[in-house]
């Protein structure tokens, strides 16, 4: 059994996913927050957003590598599985190292202070 959210729209039921659903409202909130809270602080916003988006990207990509190097001998068809649409195959601390890199090395190439950005982003 996987969880659903049923949407009525006047005469007609949208069926969601409830994880995958979930999966970005939560994404699209933190980046909604991160990017207020730089504007609050003062962060050069145009840079800020070109990282955030970047860190964003990283995350999917990073957690698709790490679940593909753990379960390389155990799965056979884990190539057509790396880039599946749907939120199978993940290991999240991949993604995790992965923001934390890619947000680490766009901050240095975009001239952004790196402890404060990260506190901003956490």
């Amino acid at each position: 059994m996987s969880p659903a959210i049923t949407i009525a729209l006047w005469d007609r039921f949208v069926v969601l996913s409830a994880y995958s659903t979930m999966m970005y409202v939560a994404a699209t909130a933190t980046i909604i927050a991160a990017l207020t809270l730089a504007a609050r602080r003062g962060l050069p916003l145009k840079r800020v957003v070109a990282c955030v988006l970047l860190m964003a990207v990283a995350v999917p990509a990073g957690a698709r590598l790490l679940h593909a190097a753990i379960y390389v001998s155990r799965e056979p068809n884990l190539a057509n599985r790396l880039f599946a649409p749907g939120f199978e195959g993940f290991s999240l601390y991949g993604g995790l190292l992965a923001a934390a890199g890619i947000g680490l090395l766009s901050c240095r190439l975009l001239a952004l202070d790196v402890p404060r950005l990260a506190d901003t982003v956490a």
